[in-house]
């Protein structure tokens, strides 16, 4: 099963001792964030058809994946020690088993489917994950539905990042100068994601509560 999270973060948020103009400093407008974290949809919670069970454990067991995001941000207003803006998250998750015999059960042969240098900060956004099931030939089909689709929801995320620019401040300038990289970050956050079609129970739920780990530049 391959997952493609485009998540529109609608109101993204950053709050906190947010790193200081130094004199002379490139105009600072745009942040990128790479970051990867454990995913594991709650397919399973979804009321299902009696007898059903657990398919996304059975086929896949209970092991969690990592999926790979990115984010790019546009800080349009920036005020003493915090920052708003508006971005756009997209990640990728791909989790692969044996697929079950819907007769008897058994595994299928082929795979069915301030000056302190922390900045804490707090996201929110709706997202729309695309989803899609593959079999040893292509998207996999099952009593005539394709096995592909999209559902929405939201997210919100809250961590903490350490600016890298107070350890070496000199070098950090000389990258803005040369580059026109403002600030770097390493950081943490806790990840909430309600991808359930807001409710709906006819839409696979990938929904998940993660954390996840990255490095984010603002330039």
């Amino acid at each position: 099963m391959r997952s493609l999270a485009a998540c529109i973060a609608a109101a993204v948020l950053l709050v906190g001792a947010t790193a200081l103009a130094q004199e002379g400093e490139s105009p600072q407008r745009f942040a990128v964030e790479l970051k990867f974290g454990p995913y594991y949809p709650d397919v399973d919670t979804e009321p299902g058809e009696p007898g059903v069970g657990t398919p996304y454990e059975d086929v896949f067991g209970e092991k969690q994946t990592f999926m790979f995001l990115a984010e790019f941000d546009w800080q349009f207003l920036r005020l003493p020690g915090i920052s708003f803006g508006i971005g756009l998250l997209a990640g990728y998750f791909q989790d692969s088993g044996k697929g079950l015999d819907p007769d008897t059960g058994e595994r299928a042969a082929l795979p069915r489917f301030t000056k302190v240098p922390l900045v804490p900060f707090v996201k929110a956004g709706v997202s729309y994950y695309i989803w899609w099931v593959e079999n040893g030939r292509g998207i996999g089909r099952y009593e005539g539905t394709t096995g592909y689709g999209g559902t929405w929801g939201w997210n919100f995320s809250a961590g903490l990042m350490l600016l890298l620019d107070f350890f070496e401040p000199s070098a950090s300038r000389t990258f803005d100068q040369e580059v026109g990289v403002n600030n770097s970050y390493l950081y943490a956050d806790f990840f909430l994601a309600r991808i359930d079609n807001f409710g709906d129970r006819n839409k696979l739920n990938l929904s998940d509560m993660t954390w996840t780990v990255g490095l984010a530049i603002e330039f």
